[in-house]
């Protein structure tokens, strides 16, 4: 049970001054089964909700149900309709892991990420007694991501293993401002309702060599395909390819990890919309360098 006490509008001008609560009951329940020697079931539930501003970036709970994440700054893409402030979270996720006498491991997973918010954005209004006077407007947002993945990963011999993860997701963001008609919308050049949605396909591929005295070698490539709705066509996604080199070193009983190489070899600049939960990875041709230790 978290209870919340955030200003009304502080981002987006006129601002006020009033403060607003909200109250969550927040269940979260996962489950791990293994019903066969190697093979594993994950089930995993969890309603979150967060802070406002800087709060946004601290968790005090697990971040993981079920090794499922549950931790969001945001899932509803800032860059699209800026910040928010007490955003909640559901998340939905299974996955069946298996483990192969050829040393071959096969896992399937689905899921789905779900967020929502009602906001007020400042206005001004004008009525019959003059004006205009500053108001507000209530905007909700809506979103929900659905997405599946499947990963194969094979060992072989004592030094090599490859691997391939294929991932799909689909978005869906509904901006409404329910207090504004469509003629009223319309007389301003104002679209008062808008969805956002797009489709991302991902498939990661990789190849890791390593030896017994401790150098390890590996060599990876990640595909990545973005078709986007309506709403965003001024901008067309993307379909591109980048690959990444690493090589390194291993002490003895890993007390410490030496690792140098090179992301987006290839130097492949991209252009994807946030609609798509994904990772950021490097614009330009980079070198990479790492030290770990442990004591």
């Amino acid at each position: 049970y978290e209870w919340l006490m955030l200003p009304e509008n502080f981002r987006f001008a006129p601002l006020t001054a009033n403060t607003k609560t909200r109250q969550h009951l927040l269940p979260k329940a996962g489950v791990v089964w293994s019903p066969l020697e190697n093979t594993t079931v994950r089930m995993g539930f969890a309603e979150s909700v967060g802070g406002a501003s800087f709060d946004q970036s601290f968790q005090l709970e697990p971040t993981q149900v079920a090794g499922f994440n549950q931790a969001y700054r945001s899932l509803i893409p800032e860059s699209l309709v800026g910040a928010n402030a007490g955003e909640e979270f559901t998340t939905y996720g299974i996955s069946l892991e298996q483990k192969f006498l050829s040393r071959t491991y096969l896992a399937i997973e689905g899921g789905l990420l779900e967020s929502r918010v009602d906001r007020e954005a400042g206005s001004f209004v004008q009525t019959a007694l003059g004006g205009p006077f500053v108001g507000s407007l209530t905007e909700q947002l809506r979103f929900r991501e659905r997405f599946m993945a499947a990963s194969l990963h094979q060992l072989l011999g004592r030094n090599w293993a490859f691997g391939a993860t294929y991932r799909v997701s689909h978005a869906e963001l509904k901006d409404n401002f329910s207090e504004v008609s469509d003629a009223a919308g319309a007389a301003f050049s104002f679209a008062p309702r808008r969805t956002y949605s797009g489709t991302m396909q991902t498939l990661d591929l990789h190849a890791i060599w390593q030896h017994p005295s401790g150098f390890f070698g590996q060599l990876s490539g990640a595909w990545t395909r973005q078709s986007l709705g309506d709403v965003l066509t001024a901008t067309d996604g993307d379909d591109f390819w980048q690959s990444n080199v690493m090589g390194g070193y291993r002490f003895a009983k890993r007390r410490a990890t030496i690792t140098v190489g090179i992301l987006n070899l290839t130097d492949q600049d991209y252009q994807l919309s946030p609609i798509n939960l994904h990772r950021e990875t490097p614009r330009d041709r980079t070198f990479y360098a790492k030290f770990t230790f442990q004591f």
